[in-house]
């Protein structure tokens, strides 16, 4: 596990939005928008835009949790703490007792190795 988050505990219902942006800034930029108008609480993202030499996304009230191809993008007042999975294509967050994650599998590469990787994180976890 990494920091946590210590500022408000999300409660109920999450919103979360997904989005296979392509790396695509207007798309990435586009998620973030409807994220903020429809009050969303978690963007999960693969193939993020991030902006040249950068490995992460930097969005002010948010906190970026960031694969090479893969991101979650949790609301800054969700409390939440990120998880180690052990491959560059998957990132985690744990909220409320639940493990939210996203993963990117190419279509051109074993998909194997990612979701043996997942599979084997969410068989050691505790949670719903």
């Amino acid at each position: 596990m990494m920091a946590t988050n210590n500022n408000i505990q999300a409660e109920g219902t999450l919103k979360i939005i997904y989005l296979n942006a392509s790396h695509c800034y207007a798309a990435t930029q586009n998620v973030l928008a409807i994220a903020a108008k429809g009050n969303y609480d978690i963007l999960m993202l693969t193939e993020p835009y991030y902006p040249a030499r950068a490995s992460t996304i930097k969005v002010p009230g948010w906190e970026a949790i960031c694969g090479t191809r893969s991101a979650l993008l949790v609301r800054g007042d969700i409390q939440h703490t990120p998880l180690l999975i052990g491959h560059p294509d998957i990132v985690a967050t744990l909220t409320n007792n639940t493990v939210i994650t996203c993963i990117y599998t190419s279509p051109n590469e074993p998909m194997e190795p990612p979701l043996d990787a997942l599979l084997t994180f969410l068989q050691t976890t505790n949670t719903t």
